[in-house]
């Protein structure tokens, strides 16, 4: 696409063509073409239109995935050389399609909407568009305050961290503990135990470290232990209550470990019990890894 006269970026080219800034990339064995536009009032007509366009030449132009934003038009191709033929078809096809349908382009700023006395091209996460410069250098100044912050927020401390973690796993085992006395099957509030302890963690600024591997496990894995122990105290002292027995609850501890000293059946029941939350508490821990990653900062700068 020579005759284009784009300029070269970052793993793309791009370029102002008829109204319209166009970035091209080829990344991992996917070519893709993005548009940047800005919808305004009548947004969702306009999104429909352009999906409407894609859906129906997909097969001919060979169009893998496409994604339509109020602020930009991504569609993704395989970047073999036969498809990349396609993908140049459809770069004027599509380019008409939206003048077809007035939808805004570089004239209008993607940030404010407005039309743009001084053009900018700004990345936003790998994507151009186009900004007024007043506008682009708000944005740029934004992301920057934001990183900064960010990396102000992290300063961190292991011990602090493991107090957390500690108090997590204890507030773990309320649930597990009033599951128990309810009737309702408790071992599952294992998954709370890993969950809270993590998440304690993180609350009192625990710092990412070796330590944290080794902390999180180790509260996540001892916490169940008296969890199921008071949940056994609190059965055995539902028993005395039936029989109109008169107690203290330290009586009912140590008839339990008494219990537990003479009954191998005991022993193994309970036993069973602390490794069913075990691996509660492990998949507690493993959804948040899992389920809580944080994005990365975001990536604002001004290209020309």
């Amino acid at each position: 696409m020579k005759e284009l006269d784009f300029k070269p970026g970052s793993n793309l080219i791009f370029g102002i063509y008829d109204g319209y800034l166009i970035s091209i990339a080829d990344n991992d064995g996917t070519a893709s073409i993005f548009v940047d536009v800005t919808l305004g009032r009548t947004a969702d007509i306009d999104r429909e239109k352009i999906r409407l366009v894609i859906e129906e030449n997909a097969r001919q132009y060979a169009i893998l995935q496409a994604e339509v934003k109020n602020t930009g038009i991504l569609v993704l191709f395989d970047s073999s050389a036969s498809a990349f033929g396609k993908l140049k078809d459809f770069f004027y096809f599509f380019v008409q399609q939206l003048k077809a349908f007035s939808i805004p382009g570089a004239s209008v700023c993607s940030n404010c909407g407005l039309p743009i006395s001084s053009i900018n091209i700004l990345s936003i996460n790998g994507r151009l568009h186009t900004c007024d410069k007043e506008c682009a250098q708000y944005l740029v100044e934004a992301s920057e305050n934001k990183v900064f912050m960010k990396r102000k927020r992290r300063k961190t401390n292991f011990l602090a961290g493991a107090a957390g973690a500690f108090f997590g796993a204890l507030l773990g085992v309320i649930p597990f503990v009033l599951a128990g006395r309810l009737g309702i099957f408790a071992l599952w509030c294992g998954v709370l135990i890993g969950a809270f302890s993590k998440w304690g963690y993180e609350l009192f600024g625990g710092k990412t470290c070796l330590g944290k591997s080794i902390i999180l496990p180790l509260f996540s894995l001892a916490a169940p232990i008296p969890a199921v122990f008071i949940t056994y105290c609190y059965k055995l002292s539902e028993m005395w209550q039936d029989n109109k027995y008169i107690f203290t609850f330290r009586e009912v501890i140590q008839q339990v470990f008494e219990s537990l000293k003479n009954s191998f059946s005991l022993e193994m029941a309970m036993l069973t019990d602390v490794l069913i939350s075990f691996g509660f508490a492990v998949l507690g821990l493993l959804l948040l890894i899992r389920f809580n990653k944080k994005p990365s900062d975001r990536s604002v700068y001004i290209v020309s």
